[in-house]
C-alpha cells in the first residue's frame, strides 16, 4: 500500500502557510507579538524537519576529534563545554581546531534557528561576537556561545 499522505515536514509547511496566508493578517494588533512568535515556532520547526539529523554526524566527529573521544553530538557537546572550562583549549594551536568546530557548531544551529543571521554572516564574516577570536571576546559572550551550543532550540511556553 502507497502512502500518499503528507509528512510532518508538509504538515507543518502547510499549517504555517496557512497561519501567513489567512490568520496573520486579521490578528488585532494587541495579538500580533503572538502571532508572529506562533509563525517563527513553525518556520522553526519546519526547518528542523527539513535539516533532520544529516549534519550531527560530520559535527559529532569533529568534536570527537577534538576530546579524543567518540560518542553522538548531544553527548559530546557538554563535555566540549566542561573541556572548554577546564582550560583544555587555552594553547593557541587547540583554540583554532576549537574554533573552527564551535563555528561549524554555530553554522548548522544558525540554519535552523535564524537562517537570516546565517546569511547576514556569510555577508559579512566574523560579525558575530561568537565568531571572534577568544582573547578578544568577554568570558560571558565566551559563556553564552558555549552554552548556544548545547542547548537545543526552544521555544518559551505561553503562559495561560
Amino acid at each position: 500500500m502507497i502512502n500518499d499522505d503528507p509528512g510532518a515536514r508538509d504538515l507543518v509547511a502547510i499549517a504555517l502557510r496557512s497561519f501567513r496566508e489567512a490568520i496573520l493578517p486579521v490578528v488585532p494588533a494587541d495579538q500580533r507579538f503572538t502571532a508572529l512568535m506562533i509563525a517563527n515556532a513553525l518556520g522553526t520547526a519546519e526547518r528542523e524537519l527539513a535539516a533532520g539529523t544529516g549534519a550531527e554526524p560530520a559535527l559529532a566527529a569533529a568534536v570527537g576529534d577534538l576530546l579524543g573521544e567518540t560518542g553522538d553530538l548531544p553527548v559530546l557537546l557538554p563535555r566540549l563545554c566542561a573541556a572548554i572550562d577546564a582550560g583544555r583549549f587555552d594553547a593557541p594551536d587547540r583554540q583554532l581546531a576549537l574554533r573552527a568546530v564551535l563555528k561549524d557548531i554555530t553554522l548548522a544551529r544558525l540554519a535552523v534557528s535564524n537562517p537570516k543571521r546565517l546569511s547576514a554572516e556569510r555577508r559579512e564574516p566574523g560579525r558575530s561576537a561568537c565568531f571572534r577570536p577568544w582573547k578578544e571576546r568577554s568570558p560571558a559572550v565566551a559563556s553564552t556561545c558555549c552554552a548556544t551550543v548545547t542547548s537545543p532550540i526552544t521555544m518559551p511556553t505561553a503562559s495561560r
